[in-house]
């Protein structure tokens, strides 16, 4: 099994509920055995102006398939939700991305491992140092919060409900 971080995103509705409905559907497969999940962030929006804030969380697990397994699956857990194409960056009823799976360097036209703007992305490593304080890129370099300055965290909305269990007792910030 290899250890993978996808990140969730929502800003339109119940956006910490579309996160629960969105793990719940993920540790559904049968290939994937959930480790951890941060506390949901709220977020400032970015790339798009006149959005909603975001509500962001990160999930750690173990998946028993390739990357782009977990990335189809992820996928169909958006479509399963309800999300339409709209402009990038805009707002969206949930965003799940695979940010990395174990020390793997990926480069397709469907997924790039690790992530590549996850480093720059608040909302991305705010919740990733919750679950894994010691995550680093493959090529070794830690992440850190002081070099993310998109989509800055602004607050904490609380556990995601149903995976308090699975969720550090404090947040991160």
């Amino acid at each position: 099994m290899a250890l993978a971080i996808i990140g969730l995103g929502s800003n339109l509705g119940d956006r910490v509920g579309m996160l629960a409905a969105a793990l719940s559907g993920v540790v559904a497969d049968p290939r994937v055995r959930l480790r951890a999940v941060s506390h949901a962030y709220e977020s400032e929006p970015w790339g798009v102006a006149g959005q909603p804030s975001f509500a962001n969380a990160v999930a750690s697990l173990d998946f028993a398939g390739e990357p782009e397994e977990l990335l189809a699956l992820c996928k169909a857990m958006e479509r399963d939700l309800g999300r339409i194409d709209g402009p990038r960056y805009g707002p969206r009823a949930i965003d799940l991305d695979v940010l990395l799976f174990d020390a793997l360097t990926l480069d397709t036209p469907a997924l790039t491992l690790p992530h590549p703007r996850m480093r720059e992305r608040d909302f991305v490593v705010t919740p990733l140092l919750e679950v894994e304080p010691e995550a680093s890129a493959p090529d070794g370099r830690k992440f850190l919060r002081r070099e993310a300055g998109a989509g800055r965290v602004v607050g904490v909305l609380g556990s995601i409900p149903g995976f308090e269990p699975l969720t550090p007792a404090e947040p991160a910030v």
